[in-house]
């Protein structure tokens, strides 16, 4: 397959992240955590993050736009669940001091977030169990279509692909099968993207459940 160098993926795009876990130890170790490195002066954890918890809605929650500390991480089970929040909040700590260290400070930037991440894998059972619900979605939207990776890697299912080979044989005029691998990277090109990854627990209603959506806009 011949490789395009003048069409750029998602020249332009957009992240929005969305998270809410409903587990009142869980909010409590971050309320509490979060107190402790206020009391010793050494920042703002929470704010710092964009997370939120209240141990008296026993819920932690996040809303990012432009801006996600998880790196398009969504969970795919509730085993996964404290594994990404961890790993998101050590990412975001090292970069953080990674970008200000860069800058020419001398003093260590960033909050200590390993006592943290220890905290919670030793009550990692614990805060499972108390688990109630969980919801985790991040929408990644660009502008520039998709690109021969991505074509490559098969996220377009047969239907889809045999819909837009449909729409571009509509205006070339001929047939879907003279429609061409580069009229179908032209054609998304002039496209929008969007990626959805959402994961969803209820133990309640006993539904545990990750979807993963793509799609052309």
């Amino acid at each position: 397959m011949k490789v395009r160098g003048d069409f750029v993926t998602n020249s332009s795009s957009s992240s929005f992240c969305h998270l809410s876990i409903k587990c009142k130890p869980l909010a409590e170790m971050l309320e509490n955590y979060d107190r402790t490195v206020r009391e010793r002066g050494q920042g703002e954890f929470l704010q710092s993050m964009g997370l939120h918890a209240d141990s008296s809605r026993e819920e932690v929650w996040g809303d990012w736009d432009e801006y996600d500390i998880f790196n398009e991480q969504v969970p795919e089970s509730l085993g996964d669940v404290l594994s990404v929040l961890c790993r998101g909040v050590v990412n975001e700590s090292h970069e953080r001091m990674g970008v200000l260290g860069g800058a020419g400070m001398k003093e260590l930037v960033g909050i200590p977030v390993a006592p943290l991440v220890r905290a919670i894998a030793e009550h990692r059972d614990e805060i499972e169990e108390a688990t109630e619900e969980v919801f985790w979605s991040v929408s990644d939207t660009g502008w520039g279509g998709d690109s021969e990776t991505r074509f490559d890697q098969g996220m377009y299912d047969s239907e889809s692909l045999m819909k837009i080979k449909q729409i571009i044989a509509e205006q070339k005029g001929c047939d879907v099968e003279e429609v061409t691998d580069d009229d179908f990277f032209e054609y998304v090109a002039d496209c929008t993207s969007m990626n959805n990854y959402t994961f969803t627990f209820n133990r309640a209603k006993d539904v545990e459940e990750f979807e993963s959506d793509f799609s052309l806009l």
